[in-house]
């Protein structure tokens, strides 16, 4: 390994300020291969060298990996102004060793939750195309169509992923559900062309995103995960999406296309649980999206319409005993021409025409 200097190397443990190791090297109590280093500036390579401070051999390392048992009621970040983060609950050496989370739990999730400062490895794990599986142990009874699990879909999305394959497992008591979620990316325009052949609908990619995602937990919250996706979908939109739409008021449902105003209503549902903190129901989003949110919206179908009619009186020029002027007489005379011709011989009509190009 590269050399580096010697107040950089003992910094990056943690234990010590820059500003700290410059006067612990003034005062003698840094060696170097048992030899007391000279200046902050002075080189070493830090997987070669015997460093020791106060005594004590440095416990220097490239990188640093913690296994966390996240408790709930911690942010997964590295700083938030809304409340504490996962870094606050390691000691403070670590908390100076530059650790992010690797990929996310939500704020009252717990589990294992890794922490590093090595990019190759938050790469190795998070990325779609490494195919690293997702695990969430969720414990409750799911008896209707209710998704604990949705803001860590919704975070799958605003990344730019896919949820390719979404799972549910009950024990035999009921009480614990393993969800196991497998991201995938996917090509440009899939989205429209899933939601167009599975429903009928025809949708925008991000709408066709959300549409997706809340079928395949559909499929999986109700137990039909190895059903043909096809079936499945017909009894979502019975089910899930047509009951979503009726529950709008008739007289505010033209003024915007049904799926995008279910499309809205799943968005407006995850924005109200992050902000209460909770869990939100697809009813409690309907009517909060309706109280709030769809008025503002302008009627497009009244807009487009532009308004009343009326009935105009017709312009009527009679010159049935005006003279036909030269120039029109001269082509009347070659359309009666022309269909002669056309009634003699149909088939061979266009043989002595010329075309464009010819």
């Amino acid at each position: 390994m590269a050399a580096q200097r010697l107040d950089k190397i003992i910094a990056s443990t943690g234990r010590w300020s820059r500003r700290e190791v410059k006067d612990l090297i003034r005062q003698g109590r840094v060696t170097v291969d048992g030899v007391p280093a000279r200046s902050a500036e002075e080189k070493a390579d830090p997987e070669q060298a015997v460093i020791a401070v106060n005594g004590e051999l440095l416990n220097w390392r490239r990188y640093t990996w913690v296994m966390l048992n996240k408790p709930a009621g911690y942010l997964s970040a590295t700083e938030d102004g809304r409340g504490a983060t996962v870094l606050d609950l390691l000691p403070q050496d670590l908390q100076r060793q530059g650790l992010f989370p690797v990929g996310r739990l939500d704020k009252d999730t717990e589990g294992l939750l890794l922490l590093t400062n090595e990019g190759g490895l938050a790469h190795e794990l998070l990325s779609p195309k490494k195919h690293v599986d997702k695990e969430y142990y969720v414990r409750g009874t799911f008896t209707k169509y209710n998704l604990d699990f949705a803001d860590d879909v919704m975070h799958l999305n605003e990344l730019g992923f896919d949820v390719g394959e979404l799972s549910m497992k009950t024990t035999a008591d009921g009480l614990t559900t393993t969800v196991a979620i497998q991201p995938k990316v996917v090509d440009a325009g899939h989205y429209h062309r899933q939601v167009m052949r599975l429903t009928g609908l025809d949708v925008q990619e991000r709408q066709g995103q959300r549409m997706l995602n809340d079928l395949e937990a559909y499929r999986a919250i109700t137990g039909r995960s190895e059903d043909p996706i096809e079936l499945v979908a017909h009894s979502w939109l019975a089910e899930v999406f047509e009951p979503t739409i009726h529950s709008v008021p008739v007289e505010m449902r033209r003024k915007l296309e049904p799926a995008e105003i279910f499309h809205e209503i799943l968005e407006h549902r995850w924005y109200m649980s992050e902000a209460q903190d909770r869990y939100v129901t697809t009813q409690e989003a309907v009517e909060d999206y309706v109280a709030t949110v769809l008025p503002q919206h302008r009627d497009e179908r009244a807009y487009l319409g532009g308004g009343d009619t009326q009935e105009m009186e017709a312009i009527v020029v009679d010159d049935a005993d005006e003279p036909m002027p030269e120039d029109d007489a001269e082509f009347a005379a070659r359309d009666e021409q022309t269909l002669a011709d056309y009634a003699a011989n149909p088939y061979g009509f266009t043989a002595g025409m010329k075309f464009k190009g010819e």
